[in-house]
């Protein structure tokens, strides 16, 4: 069933109480939204600039700020507090190192246009021997192999969790793999960007993005709809796979993530295509935009982030020097195992990562320990850095931020999901439990039976895990009772518990009791 139907049931929450719980549709979960209808082609938005998307999150901060509600529930969620395929959100349907290669690396010889690159990058443009588009980008020379590296890695890895975003190849590229259509006093400009040194250790390395076939509308807006999509039918700002991005860019240490970033590409041809939505811009991921440079003489007076608190301060603030980046391995950027408090705080602020919830940062964490440590392995290799301890380094700290992640996200809610609902019986699995962030022998659960209205429909009752999996049992008068059945669970870890319940909503109506929708 392809339709949006339980998606407006899972946004209703937000209006519902604790005596008056929503209620889930008795249909099949959404598991694709067919947002690929045939549309005309929206028009092109401008691009937006960094003050403008700042004044946006603090207008929405604001506003929100005299709204005794809470943001809504995620609308791009079904009744199993999943995201289905659409054109925002596309999980891989094999491992996510091989299912990347789509269209693969550009073929030589590469024709470079006259345009900039669409993304408003640095670098090139090109058509390779098959007429697609790529964008060649390059390392600074003092930072070889980092930010070519970072965009392959990263966007491996941000494929693997189910965003669309572009292909990114690492490939050496020689002045002769380019035909150049300039005048022949350009031909130099061309050169000179594959080796701006003759010294330059990343001669010839470039990394290689391939740019969404179809016709670049601009930047996805971060509050409302497209104007133009009537297959846009959920507020950008309550979508999950938005909202979520906050957590993405803590783990892959993504600072900057500018609305343009986010493209809108109409695709298919004129008056039968439809709208896709991609991530660009990740060269600046694992740290490389984080990198800080030792300060030149020349440049220690120079404007920065002390300078208007020195001021306000009548220059009694000290100035604040941040230390430099280390330099023994170059190809890394600016980061380490550790998830930091201001690892989060995207330059400009993104609006709906502002709300993002305990919810979805859920969601996200399953998906980051779904990829496994073969796949950031996988999406490491891709990167091609010569140095051997760079390749290992990175991939540990990769992985021990993903589970830092992860364990932080599964603390802050009831991490349950449904293994069967059988007879009476309702057993549910222990996502802590499972990635070994918590010990059965310190868990408890305490359980609520209710009825539709939220009145217990049994006692309350605590039992303890002793494995992943636990089996909590109905009332056998229960469905006779009452035709709608919300199983509420709070987990306590060593005695302390989350105030964050999880949901199993069961129907009868006349029939058997079966599970139609779960909520965290």
């Amino acid at each position: 069933m392809r339709s949006w139907t339980l998606l407006v049931v899972v946004a209703g929450f937000g209006a519902g109480c604790a005596s008056h719980p929503a209620r889930f549709a008795d249909r099949p979960a959404i598991q694709e939204v067919a947002d690929d209808a045939p549309i005309p082609r929206p028009p092109r938005r401008r691009e937006v600039d960094d003050f403008r998307a700042t004044d946006e999150v603090v207008e929405s901060a604001v506003v929100g700020s005299l709204d005794p509600r809470r943001w809504p529930e995620p609308g791009d969620a079904n009744a199993l507090d999943e995201v289905p395929r659409s054109s925002w959100f596309r999980p891989p349907g094999g491992p996510a190192a091989t299912s990347f290669a789509e269209l693969g690396p550009p073929v030589m010889p590469l024709t470079v246009l006259r345009d900039r690159p669409r993304s408003g990058r640095d670098g090139i443009a090109v058509l390779d021997a098959r007429g697609l588009h790529y964008e060649l980008r390059r390392d600074p020379d003092d930072r070889p192999e980092m930010r070519t590296a970072a965009a392959a890695i990263a966007s491996r890895l941000v494929r693997g969790l189910g965003y669309l975003t572009p292909e990114a190849w690492i490939i050496e590229v020689l002045s002769s793999d380019l035909v150049v259509s300039a005048e022949p006093d350009d031909a130099g400009v061309w050169a000179a960007f594959l080796a701006p040194e003759p010294h330059s250790s990343s001669r010839g390395r470039v990394v290689a993005v391939r740019w969404p076939e179809g016709v670049d509308l601009g930047p996805t807006p971060m509050s409302g709809r497209r104007l133009g999509d009537p297959s846009d039918l959920v507020d950008h700002e309550d979508r999950r796979t938005l909202r979520a991005l906050r957590d993405v860019a803590r783990w892959l240490k993504i600072r900057r993530l500018a609305p343009d970033f986010l493209r809108d590409v109409y695709v298919g041809p004129a008056g039968r295509g439809h709208v896709e939505h991609a991530l660009m811009g990740l060269d600046g991921a694992l740290g490389a935009d984080a990198v800080v440079r030792p300060t030149a003489p020349e440049e220690a007076d120079s404007f920065d982030e002390s300078t208007v608190r020195r001021a306000l301060t009548l220059g009694l603030a000290p100035r604040s020097e941040a230390k430099p980046t280390q330099t023994r391995i170059p190809a890394l950027g600016a980061i380490d195992a550790e998830i930091r408090a201001g690892d989060d705080r995207l330059q400009p602020p993104l609006l709906p990562a502002q709300r993002c919830s305990p919810a979805d940062s859920y969601w996200l964490a399953k998906r980051i320990v779904a990829l496994g440590g073969s796949t950031i392995r996988a999406a490491v290799e891709a990167g091609k850095l010569t140095n051997p301890e760079a390749r290992d380094q990175l991939a540990r700290i990769l992985d021990a931020r993903a589970r830092a992640l992860a364990a932080a996200a599964f603390a802050a809610v009831t991490p349950l999901e449904v293994e069967r609902f059988a007879g009476q019986t309702l057993v549910v699995r222990d996502e802590a439990l499972v990635a070994g962030f918590a010990r059965p022998e310190t868990t408890r659960y305490a359980v609520e039976i209710l009825d539709g209205e939220g009145d217990p429909l049994a006692a309350p009752r605590r039992i303890a895990a002793e494995t992943p999996t636990t089996a909590i049992a109905l009332p056998p008068d229960v469905a006779s009772r009452a035709g709608y059945v919300i199983v509420r669970v709070r987990v306590s870890r060593a005695g302390a518990g989350v105030s964050r319940a999880f949901e199993a909503h069961l129907r009868g109506d006349g029939a058997p009791l079966h599970l139609v929708g779960i909520r965290h």
